[in-house]
């Protein structure tokens, strides 16, 4: 899959190398406005991320490192995987609602509700999907070093609109995170343990 990660802190960059690694176009975007701090400074001039899963090592390729929200969400973009913190959804949402196009999936990690934001400011007809929380739990050892430190078993989701549960569900499953459906967005933010 074609798919962009925003926001580049512990779960963002572990997940880009995790994905990329399994095989998917991973374009990693820094939504913060602040400067650059030194692990995002690494991954930029290397456009990679080494990851460590217990006792063994891997360098992750990443397709493209980015803080343009514009080069980071193209019509090819399949899944945005957005891992902000929740108070800042609304912002982002606002900030990226130009570059959205229809039939593209929006994954929140985790869910804050954040699918009443897409309603609010787009018209366009994006597929929002809440997570209930990551389904890696990770840190940043490192300037361009992170690290898995478990991965959940189970990680339930919810997707809006409902009838598109089903199709998100095949195609999250090349993702190999294990996702289970909730009834709704509702459930999955009430359940978000941040």
């Amino acid at each position: 899959m074609n798919i962009t990660i925003l926001g580049a802190g512990n779960a963002g960059c572990t997940v880009a190398a995790d994905l990329s690694l399994k095989g998917h176009k991973v374009t990693l975007c820094k939504t913060s406005y602040k400067l650059h701090n030194e692990n995002f400074k690494v991954i930029e001039q290397v456009s990679s991320i080494k990851l460590e899963k217990g006792r063994e090592s891997y360098n992750a390729q990443i397709y493209c490192v980015t803080t343009s929200l514009e080069k980071a969400i193209t019509v090819d973009t399949e899944l945005i995987i957005v891992y902000i913190q929740t108070n800042y959804h609304e912002q982002l949402i606002k900030k990226i609602e130009p570059y959205l196009f229809d039939n593209q999936m929006i994954l929140f990690e985790p869910g804050y509700l954040s699918t009443a934001y897409l309603i609010k400011y787009t018209k366009k007809q994006v597929i929002s999907i809440e997570a209930e929380s990551s389904p890696i739990d990770c840190r940043i050892i490192e300037p361009g070093v992170c690290t898995i430190l478990f991965k959940n078993i189970r990680n339930p989701i919810a997707v809006y609109p409902k009838n598109k549960t089903e199709y998100v569900l095949n195609k999250l499953d090349s993702l190999e995170y294990h996702f289970s459906p909730l009834e709704s967005v509702v459930e999955a933010a009430l359940h978000n343990p941040n």
